[in-house]
């Protein structure tokens, strides 16, 4: 009883360290993962999400989305069907090649204003892609 007790414990901890490494994905199927300091979000990808039109969460499991990993959305890898990603005024840093999209149709809207959008360290990152200011 003690051993199986021991393998389930071990088991429910593998588990809630992957999750917090690799990511997790929200009920849109985009997939999220908690900073290493656990203060807040980043989003990594697109995960099982088969809409057109992302919209990245402004908190994930009630942290906000701060960062957009490298390569979270790339049509380098098959299938790219997403005409859009809408990105939250939360989000304050973007990393090298976020959005590798060689599709001329696709847009990055974000919730804020344009001033706001040149403050994001890694704005200079996006190249190439149109980007709509809705805020």
């Amino acid at each position: 009883m003690k051993k199986l007790l021991s393998i389930a414990l071990s088991l429910v901890l593998i588990l809630t360290l992957s999750a917090s490494l690799f990511g997790c994905a929200n009920n849109s199927g985009l997939v999220y993962r908690l900073s290493d300091d656990g203060n807040h979000a980043i989003f990594v990808g697109s995960g099982s999400s088969t809409d057109e039109n992302l919209v990245i969460s402004d908190t994930f499991e009630g942290k906000p989305v701060t960062e957009i990993a490298s390569r979270a959305l790339s049509d380098a890898y098959g299938d790219f069907n997403f005409k859009s990603i809408t990105i939250p005024v939360s989000v304050t840093k973007i990393n090298y090649d976020a959005f590798v999209v060689s599709s001329t149709d696709f847009v990055i809207k974000y919730k804020g204003s344009q001033t706001q959008f040149m403050e994001i360290n890694g704005h200079e990152n996006i190249r190439d892609i149109k980007v709509m200011f809705l805020g």
